[in-house]
């Protein structure tokens, strides 16, 4: 037994102990920016003869090695898609000295271009591993355009008016440029500023994290990231733009960005003041650089929403807003060995969102319709900051770690008013005020290790957050009863009940990856996962009785514990070559859930088992066209509400009351993607189709509770449920003429879910069928005119199995348009219009609008290089522009109204400037 774990522990962390028989050869990877390339592949040829040839990839950071180098004189040949190939010959002494290449190897850029506006041999379309690349040159934008301009022009990308990106149905959740994270990865701050006469590449990558960027394997879901590259040459300089505006209805606007980049070192700031929707970025880091990243927690529910659009064109989310918002990011490499980033934010937010909403409520009984009217004010604020340190311990050893902390306090107030008729008629009127302060500090940390064998490596990954919430709601609540038969009040009631609430939470997530190859082209991988979750949560619920007083109700207050501990298991065979990618294995995931409740004594435990298929397949047909095939699946913990066995009576009316008998559910999912162009004929064709299945979902039940005043109350029940599942494709055509001048675009989704709900222990199961269907042009003919007109089609139908349930159908039709027509001979003068006409149907009553939404600016840019710009602006012409959207609930929906932005005009004055160049698009 001995003998077997000292021979476990040499495999995998003795790689230097035996004497060393053979060379050792090491070098880094970088493009011309000295930015390390990840995945080139690296061969060294022996000089004579190519039988020995030996292959690698660069990993992080572009660095590569090899361990049993046996000759002295070889030449060493490095490719990647997208650069010139290199070959380097080595000529040295004989013996076992190791070789280390102190002067990194350069790639530079295929693309090439002539007085740098004609571009000779550039592919508009290059499909990699997880990755899809356009050529920034093979587009025709205007003077001063955005990385967000060139975005828009990209095969399955949309971008909303506020700025949102997504692929192919997926939300673009960073932004890297040349692989680093920009301002924290956020999107907006780096597609409303990165200049495109500094790009080179625009690339959509499937992003699994560090750890599979270097192991290779890849597991779970990925996020959809961007990662701009920059023309050669851009080492040095400053972009920076400020706006500061003033409008009608008391609106104003201020922003301000900045960044200088020298070589390595980026230092970027960015400021936000306004009250009218707009900004320059996010509010902090995006994708998994959050404090977040650790772990996910599902919290299952069923519901969903159907957005009529309503206009919603620009100026942000529902009510107003008064945004304050800044933001500090920094990042150098320090040394060869050491790169670090860091970067820090702040916000203050202060919404008022005054709402109504028709909506029903479906029981075995009957239906209960409710019209409600709230106004809710909030204000928050909250501090976050980030850092990434990246240090090579050597050319086999890397290391990442990445703390954050943040911390948000906020303050609201609610007030709402519920009128109930049906099979229960009374009236609620509530007011609300709470409290909310929650700190989080977490980090993760990243470990890899290459052997000597080439191919054998592997890596540690630990990460663990801690966040809490300790919160206080004063609720007061006045509840009418009436009869049913006559109308007539019968009892009038007013309660006030305190709930003080302090959560903490600790999330921690281990994953261990080892690799042995098997061949060149084969290996197999071992892999462990472990996530462990523990909960503290105390409620305390205190009611006002009528002298005033304020005491704790012990059989409403809890003191809850719990933890969830997931492992998973797997080992999968992995085999590569020129065209082909399979991995195949299986996983073994047991889950157990364990807790106690302090205040009742009522312990819980739960134990599962799953066992789930390893499935990733890609197969390249060329280098613009390719198939992806991969299968995720995950376990979810119940969430403390639905856990907990007291009742929480917030509202009196709807209480909630958690079961600890819950199972943890299962998710399982399968994702297929097939994407082609020609860049000939300048089509592309992007499919996607995925099914998901969850088992034990967590799922609702709502009892109906007679009252002593024959009238109801609900209670919100929780209990597993099989029977959920859903699958839908998506899918973006698109055909460019005249040398990308004129496009037609074709895009639209379809799929079907089944979810699954109880009322009064009846199973309701809901089957929801969505589609929707775009047509849209682009039109740029010359220099005097961008258009971009579209046609829009959603549909929903959703039937219940529940015979009181009445199912739901909704339309909507939408008309949109963008433009910008440029006048002048150095086209200085241009107008902006975009507008959204919307047809509606399937709304309740009043809330059936088809408002016709315009927006239109009239723009000048002055000065020598047009860096200052006089706009002004007139938002929502025709004062129509409103939201609406159905919010679908699991015995129900609700159609909801929302104030928002209506219409005002605004002159604003913009000053831009921008010294980094346009880069070296020329190669000799």
């Amino acid at each position: 037994m001995k003998k077997t774990v000292l021979l476990l522990f040499t495999i995998i962390f003795g790689s230097h102990v035996s004497a060393q028989t053979s060379r050792e050869v090491s070098g880094s990877v970088r493009d011309t920016l000295g930015a390390g390339i990840i995945g080139a592949t690296v061969k060294i040829v022996p000089a004579g003869t190519s039988d020995d040839t030996l292959r690698t990839r660069t990993g992080i950071d572009g660095i590569f090695s090899f361990k049993n180098v046996k000759y002295s004189q070889f030449t060493i040949q490095v490719t990647s898609l997208g650069f010139q190939p290199v070959r380097i010959r080595s000529l040295n002494a004989e013996g076992s000295t190791p070789i280390i290449l102190d002067v990194p190897i350069v790639m530079r850029s295929t693309s090439i271009s002539l007085n740098q506006v004609t571009v000779i041999g550039a592919t508009p379309v290059v499909l990699k591993q997880d990755t899809i690349e356009y050529d920034a040159s093979t587009f025709k934008l205007k003077e001063n355009a955005v990385a967000e301009d060139l975005i828009k022009r990209l095969d399955g990308v949309e971008v909303d008016r506020e700025g949102n990106v997504s692929s192919q149905g997926k939300a673009v959740t960073r932004v890297r440029v040349n692989g680093k994270d920009y301002f924290g990865g956020d999107v907006k701050t780096a597609t409303k500023n990165i200049p495109v006469k500094a790009i080179a590449k625009v690339q959509l990558v499937n992003d699994y994290g560090d750890q599979a960027n270097f192991t290779g394997l890849r597991d779970g879901e990925p996020e959809t990231i961007i990662n701009i590259v920059t023309k050669p040459g851009i080492t040095k300089g400053v972009i920076a733009n400020a706006t500061a505006g003033a409008g009608t209805d008391s609106r104003y606007q201020f922003s301000a960005f900045g960044n200088q980049l020298k070589k390595e070192r980026n230092i970027g700031l960015t400021a936000n003041l306004n009250n009218n929707g707009t900004q320059v970025g996010g509010f902090g880091f995006g994708g998994r650089g959050g404090p977040s990243a650790v772990t996910m927690v599902n919290t299952s529910g069923g519901s969903g929403s159907f957005g009529a659009g309503g206009g919603a064109i620009t100026g942000g989310p529902s009510g107003i807003t008064i945004l304050g918002s800044a933001g500090l990011t920094y990042s150098d490499r320090w040394n060869k060995k050491l790169m670090v980033t860091a970067g820090y934010y702040f916000y203050n937010t202060d919404n008022s969102t005054i709402s109504t909403s028709i909506g029903e409520n479906v029981t075995a009984l009957g239906i209960i319709f409710a019209n409600t009217a709230s106004d809710r004010g909030v204000n928050s604020h909250a501090h976050s900051m980030n850092a990434r340190i990246e240090y090579s311990i050597s050319p086999n050893d890397m290391m990442v770690i990445s703390p954050s902390v943040g911390f948000t306090t906020g303050r609201s107030d609610l007030l709402r008013s519920n009128f109930q008729s049906g099979i229960a008629r009374q009236d609620q009127r509530t007011t609300v005020d709470s409290k909310i302060y929650t700190p989080s500090i977490g980090g993760n940390a990243l470990y890899t290790h290459k052997f000597k064998k080439n191919g054998r490596n592997y890596s540690l990954n630990v990460g663990a957050r801690t966040n809490g919430v300790d919160s206080d709601d004063d609720n007061l609540n006045n509840i009418r009863y009436y009869n049913l038969l006559t109308n007539s009040l019968e009892k009038d009631s007013i309660e006030r009940r305190i709930n003080s609430i302090n959560n903490q939470t600790l999330l921690t997530a281990v994953r261990f990856i080892y690799s042995e190859p098997l061949t060149k082209t084969s290996s197999m991988q071992f892999s462990y996962n472990l996530n462990y979750n523990h909960y503290e949560n105390s409620r305390i619920t205190s009611r006002e009785n009528p002298q005033g007083t304020v005491a704790a109700i012990d059989s409403l207050s809890n003191i809850f514990d719990y933890s969830f501990t997931s492992h998973q298991v797997g080992v999968n065979y992995s085999y590569r070559n020129t065209n082909d990618e399979l991995a195949i294995g299986v996983t073994a995931n047991p889950a157990n859930l364990t807790g106690n409740s302090i205040s009742l004594a009522a312990p819980v435990s739960r134990y599962n088992f799953y066992l789930a298929p390893i499935l990733r397949y890609t197969h390249r047909f060329s280098r613009t066209k390719n198939l992806q095939v991969n299968y995720t699946s995950r376990a979810s913990e119940p969430t403390f509400s639905q856990l907990q066995p007291v009742r929480d009576i917030s509202d009196p009316q709807r209480q909630l009351i958690g079961n600890p008998n819950l199972n943890s559910s299962f998710n399982h999912n399968l994702t297929a993607n097939y994407n082609t162009s020609n860049p000939d004929k300048y089509t592309s064709f992007l499919l996607r189709i995925q099914g998901s299945l969850t088992s034990d979902r967590i799922v609702t039940n709502t009892i109906l509770v007679p009252d002593v005043y024959n009238s109801f109350k609900r209670e919100i029940r929780y209990l597993n449920a099989g029977g959920t599942y859903s699958y839908n494709g998506n899918y973006s055509w698109q055909k460019s003429f005249a040398d990308r001048q004129y496009t037609v675009k074709l895009n639209g989704n379809a799929g079907f879910a089944r979810n699954v709900s109880f009322a009064d222990d009846l199973r309701n199961s809901a089957g929801e069928w969505s589609a929707r269907q775009g047509l849209g042009l682009q039109i740029n003919p010359g220099s005097w005119l961008e258009l971009s007109p579209a046609l829009s089609y959603r549909y929903a139908n959703i039937a219940y199995t529940l015979p009181t349930n009445r199912d739901i159908k909704i339309q909507t039709y939408a008309i949109d348009v963008d433009g910008n027509v440029f006048f002048l001979k150095n086209r200085s003068l241009i107008w902006r219009f975009t507008g959204i006409k919307n047809f509606n149907s399937g709304f309740s009553g009043p809330l059936n609008m088809n408002p016709f939404v315009l927006n239109t600016s009239i723009e000048k840019a002055f000065l020598k290089d047009r860096s200052a710009t006089i706009r002004l602006l007139a938002f929502d012409v025709f004062n129509q522009a409103n939201n609406i959207y159905r919010n679908l609930t699991d015995n129900g929906f609700a159609d909801i109204r929302t104030n928002r932005l209506t219409q005002y005009f605004m002159m604003t004055l913009t000053m831009r400037v921008n010294k980094l160049g346009e880069g070296k698009t020329a190669e000799n």
